[in-house]
């Protein structure tokens, strides 16, 4: 797992991209009232849900035991 910080007020956070793999992309949208705001930006031909979105279909969760 690979987890990535910043301290509360610098500068450049905001806007930063991190790849992962060759086609998808996590980008820093929004940080407010201690919320972050993440895009994905990923092709077409894969999924991108929250594992509490794949519960809620129905579907078990088959991501890493964390």
């Amino acid at each position: 797992m690979l987890i990535l910080t910043r301290r509360a007020g610098v500068t450049g956070a905001l806007g930063t991209t991190t790849q992962i793999g060759d086609d998808v992309w996590i980008r820093i949208l929004a940080v407010r009232n201690g919320q972050v705001k993440i895009g994905i930006i990923a092709p077409n031909d894969k999924r991108v849900l929250r594992d509490d979105c794949q519960h809620s279909l129905g579907k078990p969760y088959v991501g890493p035991d964390l």
